[in-house]
């Protein structure tokens, strides 16, 4: 069984509760680590990918079965990590200022395009994943994924609000 299979049969990162949403909303410095602890799991499902995907030193193809899950594992992973941003992130950065408020519209606009990329992922996975470019998109998936966790995390560590208003706001939310 794959490292991705096994993830997605109850051992994985989803399953842990820094995954769920709180009934209520978390502090910012509490926000900020758990968004980093689950890019973290994320960066590991996304490696785990792109071995995956990427064609073996023999030139063998990617299993089909390997590629639909280490897909699966993704979008649920990534779901979840929307859904904690949404709730416990963009409030944050909405209430701090005009920048904030701005780059909380940019947030969600960005995972509107994920959710769309990984759903269409997805469903070539299920309905066809032997499908030609299939291992290709998720190469790119996790290159683009990457990429966007290295930016926001450069963000999270200098907040684009300003240290003084961030400051601000996470004395108003103790």
């Amino acid at each position: 069984m794959g490292v991705t299979e096994s993830l997605s049969r109850g051992k994985g990162v989803v399953m842990d509760s820094r995954w769920s949403l709180s009934e209520h909303r978390v502090d910012p410095g509490t926000a900020r680590c758990g968004i980093v602890w689950q890019h973290e799991h994320i960066r590991a499902l996304l490696d785990t990918a792109r071995s995956i995907a990427e064609p073996s030193s023999d030139g063998a193809v990617p299993s089909p079965r390997a590629l639909a899950c280490a897909i699966a594992d993704i979008r649920s992973a990534m779901e979840a990590h929307f859904a904690y941003e949404e709730r416990h992130w963009v409030p944050v950065l909405r209430a701090a200022s005009p920048l904030g408020r701005e780059r909380a519209e940019e947030i969600l606009l960005e995972h509107d395009q994920q959710r769309d990329f990984v759903a269409r992922l997805y469903c070539d996975a299920c309905t066809w994943p032997s499908a030609p470019g299939l291992a290709s998109n998720l190469t790119f998936l996790a290159a683009w994924l990457l990429s966007r966790m290295a930016d926001e995390e450069r963000g999270l560590v200098f907040p684009t609000t300003g240290a003084d208003e961030f400051f601000v706001i996470a004395q108003e939310f103790e």
